[in-house]
């Protein structure tokens, strides 16, 4: 998040450490996971719509399977 670059007081009033309820997301999960879903590419490539569809699907879900462990 942005706000760690800029003036303490910004950092203290608007970063999500401090606001009650927020979360902290990895913004750049996507990223890492390009590097699993590029070994499906070429398969992926050929495959209808649906079974395209569902190929990535189901690697989302064991991506988020294994984050969990």
């Amino acid at each position: 998040f942005h706000v760690h670059a800029h003036k303490d007081e910004c950092y203290f009033r608007y970063a999500t450490t401090f606001i009650p309820g927020a979360g902290i997301v990895k913004g750049q999960i996507l990223e890492s996971n390009w590097s699993i879903l590029n070994k499906i590419s070429p398969t992926a490539r050929t495959a209808t719509l649906a079974h395209r569809t569902e190929m990535l699907d189901d690697h989302a879900c064991d991506s988020n399977h294994k984050k969990t462990l």
